[in-house]
């Protein structure tokens, strides 16, 4: 018995055409989440690491406000 669903190819094409598709604040939205879920966050802390962290939200969140000056 399979527990997860399965997508077809039409699915991975359907999903694609659907965020080529996107409003750019929508897409810039969708960058700013992907930044909080995938990268990890900072807390100020003056470690290397921390640093780095914030340099990467930091880059993602202005691709995000380009995004949106683009519409």
């Amino acid at each position: 018995m399979k527990t997860y669903t399965e997508y077809e190819m039409e699915d991975y094409d359907a999903q694609r055409d659907e965020i080529y598709n996107q409003p750019l604040d929508t897409l810039a939205q969708n960058v700013r989440n992907i930044a909080r879920g995938w990268l990890p966050d900072y807390n100020f802390t003056g470690d290397e690491s921390d640093f780095y962290h914030h340099r990467q939200q930091t880059i993602m969140s202005r691709v995000a406000e380009i995004l949106e000056q683009m519409k």
